[in-house]
């Protein structure tokens, strides 16, 4: 049987073999491809020949263009030699298939399908060290303790257990390499345990979501654009007419870097026609774009009884900050405030978030959100910035501290 009848070309899991050019394709169903419900993740796994060029070897097989006419993949990890048994799946490494499921996860959370996964060894790296890539750049990396366990302390631990400090590589939470053999004494003092593979797994999807507005390419959109069209095609036809395909690119990556789904395409595409007349900057058809999915955006950090908890900035620093953004050619803005000013809000706003249990949520108004965020971004890239007219009316706030 040749392999055009073994490999679906829907969903693909290619498994290479522990060899210094093993190369396994983590695949799915096209971004675009969001209508129909999603299958779980591929199970068939056949062997495949190895080359030296991992490109050359993934567009050898039908269906699978890695690098999308790249000379780099947009998503790589690479494993050391001690590693390869936690990614090939013929040592029943479990890696591709936690990592096809996190995609999942993340089509679910943000509306966009991230590129395949392209995983290989690499024999420059250190035995147990792990090197995620973005568009060819490392963007992380972690070591592993092959044979243990890694128990972090969540903050309410008291009692110690032996073994191997270290940091958790995705948050840099301490942590101790444990035996096996103390999971269950782990657990229950308190720690939360996680196997090798875990570790791997939950520092990917952490950095694909913090870089997934890196990860939307212009042919992502128009695959979008196209499904949207068969239902739509007049909202399409106007918004092509009038905002230029860059412009709409960087809307969809403003709203991703910021961490809002994409998900609801037709209500961001009307949001962005309804003023397209007026305008085609960016960053403003961006604030219109989040107040069409303001009840979307507050529904991740809403209490069932429909409050919202939030940091309210002070008038004080309302003025200040907006007194920094001044306005470019374009109709775009540009937030520049004294270092000094700068560090004060950053702390002060560091402080407050310590009165939160759940993900923190800083209120602002709407002319100084976009700068404001993008600073706070930098130094606090779990905060959320929202506007007062992103608050549905439903909604009530209930401040927890002022900054």
């Amino acid at each position: 049987m040749d392999n055009e009848s073994k490999i679906s070309r829907r969903d693909l899991l290619v498994t290479g073999g522990a060899s210094t050019a093993g190369l396994i394709l983590v695949a799915a169903t096209p971004s675009h491809a969001l209508a129909t419900p999603v299958a779980e993740p591929a199970t068939m796994q056949e062997e495949v020949s190895v080359t030296d060029s991992p490109t050359e070897a993934a567009s050898a097989l039908p269906g699978a263009i890695p690098s999308r006419g790249q000379a780099v993949d947009q998503l790589a990890l690479h494993v050391g030699v001690e590693l390869v048994p936690l990614v090939d799946t013929c040592q029943h490494g479990e890696v591709p298939d936690r990592l096809e499921s996190a995609r999942r996860l993340i089509l679910r959370d943000l509306g966009f399908l991230t590129p395949m996964i392209m995983i290989s060894d690499n024999v420059r790296l250190q035995p147990n060290e792990y090197d995620i890539l973005l568009n060819g750049a490392s963007v992380g990396t972690g070591n592993l303790f092959m044979g243990r366990l890694l128990a972090m302390n969540p903050g309410n631990v008291r009692e110690p257990i032996d073994g191997h400090r270290c940091k958790d590589p995705a948050y840099g939470m301490p942590g101790l390499w444990i035996k096996e053999d103390f999971r269950q004494e782990a657990t229950y003092r308190g720690y939360t345990v996680v196997n090798t593979a875990t570790v791997i797994v939950t520092h990917f999807s952490k950095l694909i979501v913090e870089h997934a507005h890196e990860l939307l390419q212009w042919s992502d959109l128009e695959r979008m654009m196209a499904d949207l069209r068969e239902f739509h095609p007049r909202i399409v036809q106007e918004v092509h007419e009038y905002v230029p395909f860059a412009d709409l690119v960087q809307v969809f990556r403003n709203l991703l870097e910021e961490r809002v789904s994409i998900a609801d395409r037709l209500s961001i595409v009307n949001a962005i026609v309804q003023k397209c007349r007026v305008t085609r900057n960016a960053e403003t058809l961006t604030r219109y774009a989040r107040q069409a999915l303001r009840r979307s955006i507050i529904a991740k950090y809403c209490h069932p009884a429909f409050e919202l908890s939030v940091i309210k900035l002070s008038k004080h620093y309302e003025e200040l900050v907006e007194s920094g953004i001044s306005c470019t050619e374009d109709g775009g803005t540009v937030l520049d405030l004294d270092p000094s000013l700068a560090a004060a809000i950053i702390t002060d706003i560091g402080k407050a978030i310590t009165y939160f249990t759940e993900q923190p949520v800083l209120l602002c108004g709407w002319r100084i959100r976009y700068g404001l965020s993008r600073l706070i971004r930098q130094f606090v890239p779990e905060l959320a910035v929202i506007a007062f007219s992103e608050v549905p009316a439903e909604i009530t706030t209930k401040t927890l501290a002022e900054v």
